[in-house]
Protein backbone atom coordinates (compact mmCIF):
# COMPACT_ATOMS: atom_id res chain seq x y z
CA UNK A 1 0.00 0.00 0.00
CA UNK A 2 0.97 3.64 -0.57
CA UNK A 3 0.51 6.78 1.51
CA UNK A 4 0.00 10.36 0.46
CA UNK A 5 2.90 12.43 1.74
CA UNK A 6 0.69 15.51 1.82
CA UNK A 7 -2.42 14.34 3.71
CA UNK A 8 -1.27 10.88 4.91
CA UNK A 9 -4.18 9.09 3.24
CA UNK A 10 -3.71 5.36 2.67
CA UNK A 11 -3.87 4.48 -1.01
CA UNK A 12 -3.90 1.38 -3.19
CA UNK A 13 -0.63 0.33 -4.87
CA UNK A 14 -1.87 1.26 -8.38
CA UNK A 15 -2.93 4.84 -7.46
CA UNK A 16 -0.63 7.63 -8.72
CA UNK A 17 -2.65 10.70 -7.60
CA UNK A 18 -4.21 11.17 -4.15
CA UNK A 19 -8.01 11.45 -4.59
CA UNK A 20 -8.28 13.38 -1.33
CA UNK A 21 -5.93 16.27 -2.00
CA UNK A 22 -4.76 15.77 -5.57
CA UNK A 23 -1.12 15.47 -4.59
CA UNK A 24 1.18 13.31 -6.67
CA UNK A 25 3.70 13.02 -3.88
CA UNK A 26 3.11 9.48 -2.78
CA UNK A 27 5.26 7.13 -0.75
CA UNK A 28 6.69 3.96 -2.21
CA UNK A 29 4.82 0.69 -1.62
CA UNK A 30 5.38 -0.47 1.96
CA UNK A 31 5.04 -4.14 2.81
CA UNK A 32 4.93 -4.88 6.53
CA UNK A 33 3.56 -8.39 6.74
CA UNK A 34 6.93 -10.16 6.61
CA UNK A 35 8.54 -7.80 9.09
CA UNK A 36 5.70 -8.23 11.55
CA UNK A 37 5.96 -12.00 11.22
CA UNK A 38 9.72 -11.97 11.80
CA UNK A 39 9.34 -9.65 14.77
CA UNK A 40 6.69 -11.91 16.30
CA UNK A 41 8.90 -14.98 15.80
CA UNK A 42 11.82 -13.25 17.53
CA UNK A 43 9.62 -12.33 20.47
CA UNK A 44 8.46 -15.93 20.80
CA UNK A 45 12.04 -17.25 20.71
CA UNK A 46 13.22 -14.72 23.30
CA UNK A 47 10.28 -15.55 25.57
CA UNK A 48 11.02 -19.27 25.27
CA UNK A 49 14.69 -18.76 26.17
CA UNK A 50 13.73 -16.59 29.14
CA UNK A 51 11.30 -19.27 30.35
CA UNK A 52 13.96 -22.02 30.12
CA UNK A 53 16.47 -19.90 32.05
CA UNK A 54 13.86 -19.17 34.68
CA UNK A 55 13.09 -22.89 35.10
CA UNK A 56 16.81 -23.71 35.41
CA UNK A 57 17.32 -21.02 38.07
CA UNK A 58 14.27 -22.09 40.03
CA UNK A 59 15.38 -25.73 39.82
CA UNK A 60 18.85 -24.89 41.14
CA UNK A 61 17.42 -22.90 44.05
CA UNK A 62 14.93 -25.68 44.78
CA UNK A 63 17.50 -28.47 44.95
CA UNK A 64 20.20 -26.43 46.66
CA UNK A 65 17.99 -24.77 49.27
CA UNK A 66 14.69 -26.66 49.62
CA UNK A 67 15.54 -30.37 49.28
CA UNK A 68 17.48 -31.59 52.35
CA UNK A 69 18.62 -34.80 50.63
CA UNK A 70 20.45 -33.13 47.73
CA UNK A 71 23.66 -32.11 49.55
CA UNK A 72 23.79 -35.58 51.15
CA UNK A 73 23.65 -37.23 47.72
CA UNK A 74 26.27 -34.81 46.39
CA UNK A 75 28.65 -35.34 49.31
CA UNK A 76 28.45 -39.15 49.24
CA UNK A 77 28.93 -39.24 45.47
CA UNK A 78 31.91 -36.88 45.77
CA UNK A 79 33.62 -39.11 48.34
CA UNK A 80 33.37 -42.19 46.13
CA UNK A 81 34.41 -40.16 43.08
CA UNK A 82 37.47 -38.91 44.95
CA UNK A 83 36.30 -35.30 44.50
CA UNK A 84 37.22 -33.58 47.76
CA UNK A 85 36.31 -30.07 46.56
CA UNK A 86 32.78 -31.13 45.62
CA UNK A 87 32.43 -32.76 49.04
CA UNK A 88 33.50 -29.53 50.77
CA UNK A 89 30.92 -27.50 48.88
CA UNK A 90 28.11 -29.63 50.32
CA UNK A 91 29.08 -29.64 54.00
CA UNK A 92 28.51 -26.76 56.48
CA UNK A 93 30.96 -23.85 56.16
CA UNK A 94 31.64 -24.10 59.93
CA UNK A 95 33.27 -27.54 59.60
CA UNK A 96 35.10 -27.13 56.30
CA UNK A 97 38.34 -25.91 57.90
CA UNK A 98 38.42 -28.90 60.25
CA UNK A 99 37.75 -31.21 57.31
CA UNK A 100 40.60 -29.63 55.35
CA UNK A 101 42.92 -30.07 58.34
CA UNK A 102 42.08 -33.77 58.72
CA UNK A 103 42.42 -34.23 54.98
CA UNK A 104 45.89 -32.64 54.87
CA UNK A 105 47.06 -34.91 57.71
CA UNK A 106 46.19 -38.02 55.71
CA UNK A 107 46.71 -37.02 52.08
CA UNK A 108 49.33 -34.96 50.32
CA UNK A 109 46.81 -33.54 47.87
CA UNK A 110 43.48 -34.23 46.20
CA UNK A 111 45.09 -36.34 43.48
CA UNK A 112 46.52 -38.72 46.08
CA UNK A 113 43.11 -38.96 47.75
CA UNK A 114 41.45 -39.78 44.43
CA UNK A 115 44.09 -42.40 43.61
CA UNK A 116 43.80 -44.10 47.00
CA UNK A 117 39.99 -44.05 46.92
CA UNK A 118 39.97 -45.61 43.46
CA UNK A 119 42.60 -48.19 44.41
CA UNK A 120 40.65 -49.24 47.51
CA UNK A 121 37.39 -49.62 45.58
CA UNK A 122 39.04 -51.57 42.76
CA UNK A 123 40.70 -53.87 45.29
CA UNK A 124 37.26 -54.95 46.52
CA UNK A 125 35.19 -54.67 43.37
CA UNK A 126 37.50 -54.88 40.36
CA UNK A 127 37.95 -52.35 37.60
CA UNK A 128 35.43 -49.80 36.28
CA UNK A 129 33.82 -49.05 39.64
CA UNK A 130 30.71 -46.87 39.64
CA UNK A 131 28.75 -45.52 42.59
CA UNK A 132 25.01 -44.95 42.65
CA UNK A 133 23.31 -43.12 45.51
CA UNK A 134 19.56 -43.40 46.10
CA UNK A 135 17.57 -41.67 48.84
CA UNK A 136 15.51 -44.20 50.83
CA UNK A 137 14.02 -42.00 53.53
CA UNK A 138 13.92 -38.38 54.65
CA UNK A 139 12.97 -37.85 58.29
CA UNK A 140 12.44 -34.18 59.14
CA UNK A 141 13.10 -33.21 62.75
CA UNK A 142 10.82 -30.95 64.78
CA UNK A 143 10.03 -30.01 68.36
CA UNK A 144 12.24 -31.54 71.06
CA UNK A 145 14.12 -33.72 68.55
CA UNK A 146 15.26 -30.64 66.62
CA UNK A 147 16.22 -28.82 69.83
CA UNK A 148 18.33 -31.78 71.00
CA UNK A 149 20.15 -31.96 67.69
CA UNK A 150 20.80 -28.21 67.74
CA UNK A 151 22.36 -28.59 71.19
CA UNK A 152 24.49 -31.56 70.10
CA UNK A 153 25.78 -29.69 67.05
CA UNK A 154 26.88 -26.59 68.94
CA UNK A 155 30.32 -28.11 69.53
CA UNK A 156 30.81 -28.30 65.75
CA UNK A 157 28.66 -25.50 64.35
CA UNK A 158 28.25 -21.91 65.52
CA UNK A 159 25.68 -20.89 62.86
CA UNK A 160 21.99 -21.09 63.72
CA UNK A 161 20.44 -24.40 62.62
CA UNK A 162 17.03 -23.54 61.20
CA UNK A 163 15.94 -27.05 60.27
CA UNK A 164 17.30 -30.59 60.18
CA UNK A 165 16.58 -34.03 58.75
CA UNK A 166 17.97 -37.55 58.83
CA UNK A 167 18.61 -38.74 55.28
CA UNK A 168 18.96 -42.49 54.69
CA UNK A 169 20.64 -43.36 51.41
CA UNK A 170 21.38 -46.63 49.65
CA UNK A 171 24.85 -46.76 48.14
CA UNK A 172 25.45 -49.26 45.35
CA UNK A 173 29.06 -49.81 44.33
CA UNK A 174 29.47 -51.86 41.17
CA UNK A 175 32.71 -53.11 39.60
CA UNK A 176 33.69 -55.74 37.04
CA UNK A 177 34.13 -58.40 39.74
CA UNK A 178 31.64 -57.58 42.48
CA UNK A 179 28.81 -55.37 43.75
CA UNK A 180 28.34 -54.02 47.26
CA UNK A 181 25.15 -52.41 48.57
CA UNK A 182 25.15 -50.49 51.85
CA UNK A 183 22.93 -47.93 53.54
CA UNK A 184 23.88 -44.89 55.57
CA UNK A 185 21.98 -42.22 57.50
CA UNK A 186 23.43 -38.73 57.42
CA UNK A 187 22.28 -35.55 59.11
CA UNK A 188 21.22 -32.71 56.81
CA UNK A 189 21.20 -29.21 58.32
CA UNK A 190 19.59 -26.00 57.08
CA UNK A 191 21.51 -22.81 57.83
CA UNK A 192 21.08 -19.37 56.32
CA UNK A 193 18.35 -20.74 54.06
CA UNK A 194 20.49 -23.51 52.55
CA UNK A 195 20.83 -27.24 53.27
CA UNK A 196 24.18 -28.92 54.01
CA UNK A 197 25.23 -32.51 54.66
CA UNK A 198 26.87 -33.00 58.05
CA UNK A 199 29.01 -35.68 56.46
CA UNK A 200 32.73 -36.30 56.78
CA UNK A 201 35.39 -38.33 55.05
CA UNK A 202 36.36 -39.40 58.56
CA UNK A 203 32.94 -40.38 60.00
CA UNK A 204 32.42 -37.27 62.12
CA UNK A 205 28.62 -37.29 62.48
CA UNK A 206 27.28 -40.04 60.24
CA UNK A 207 24.87 -42.48 61.80
CA UNK A 208 25.43 -46.12 60.81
Amino acid sequence: MKKCLNCNTSLADDVNVCPSCGSEELSETVRTGGRKSNSKTKRIVISAIALVLCIVCVGYIYFAKVVPSQPVENSVEAIYEGNFQKHLENIPPDVRENERSLFSQKYLNEEEFKTQAQSQLEGNLGKNVSAKVKVLETQRLSGDALVRLQQEMRQYISSEIQDAAYITVKITLTGDDNEVVTSKTIVSLKMNGKWYAQNSLFGLTAQN
